[in-house]
């Protein structure tokens, strides 16, 4: 396989992000060959969205997203390869505020303090899931947009707003200072997810190489293509996920 070039749609820095890097130095490892992981942010995703749609054809180009940012249409052409790995998202607060999200929706519908909200962009998965939250308890909600989950949760220690919602592994370095409201499963209906595309036009055999690769390195945790511990499926566990094996189903 030829040296291949990952976009992925956020900044630099986040779990998410870490967790492609991993993809890529184990895909590395089992192609043989090299990658480039670069980051192109902005626009909930759109941007590099829509620079990969032009790339038509290209054989050695991978583009890496998730719930949090993609916001391209299924009919854009771009073609799925799998989900990588799944998560759940959280709503965050600091710890001193309302203990469950009934208290602080009842807080919220009395005092503006507790309706502004921080997400990773507007539009956003993020955004959506905390438009329902409020509507579901009749309460208005103020949209606060960052550039990240990690600007968005820091807004939320440093008292500028009052709560965040953000995918669960992002929350971990932060849990010692805040609480989860809400949780996917309890409160969320929404699970996030990591997936690979590929740009429109890629051919089928293209697809099937692709997925068989990333079907290897999915594996189990603690069992690794090579059979060696500590690899991806682990690393991935520890960055707050839970690894997905890419089945024949995935492909074209």
């Amino acid at each position: 396989m030829a040296r291949s070039r990952w976009l992925w749609d956020l900044r630099q820095g986040g779990t998410s992000s870490t967790a492609a890097r991993i993809f890529a130095e184990s895909v590395e490892q089992i192609t043989r060959s090299s990658t480039v992981v670069e980051n192109r942010p902005g626009a909930g995703g759109a941007i590099a969205a829509d620079w990969v749609l032009r790339q038509k054809g290209t054989q050695t180009l991978l583009f890496m997203s998730s719930t949090s940012s993609l916001r391209t249409p299924p009919q854009s052409g771009l073609v799925p390869i799998g989900v990588l790995a799944t998560f759940s998202y959280v709503a965050v607060t600091k710890r001193e505020s309302p203990a469950n999200l009934a208290e602080y929706m009842n807080g919220a519908s009395r005092e503006e303090n507790y309706r502004t909200v921080a997400t990773a962009g507007a539009g956003s998965i993020p955004h959506l899931i905390g438009a329902k939250l409020f509507s579901d308890y009749g309460v208005p909600m103020v949209h606060v947009p960052y550039q990240g989950s990690a600007p968005a949760i820091l807004s939320v220690a440093g008292g500028h707003v009052a709560l965040a919602i953000v995918p669960f592994p992002d929350f971990l370095p932060f849990q010692d200072s805040l609480r989860i409201l809400a949780q996917t499963g309890s409160g969320i209906e929404t699970e996030g997810w990591v997936g690979i595309f590929a740009p429109p036009e890629t051919s089928s055999e293209v697809v099937a190489r692709l997925s068989e690769i990333f079907r290897m390195q999915g594996g189990s945790p603690s069992r690794t293509w090579d059979g060696k511990d500590g690899g991806a499926p682990d690393r991935i566990i520890s960055l707050g996920m839970a690894t997905c094996s890419i089945s024949k189903s995935h492909q074209r």
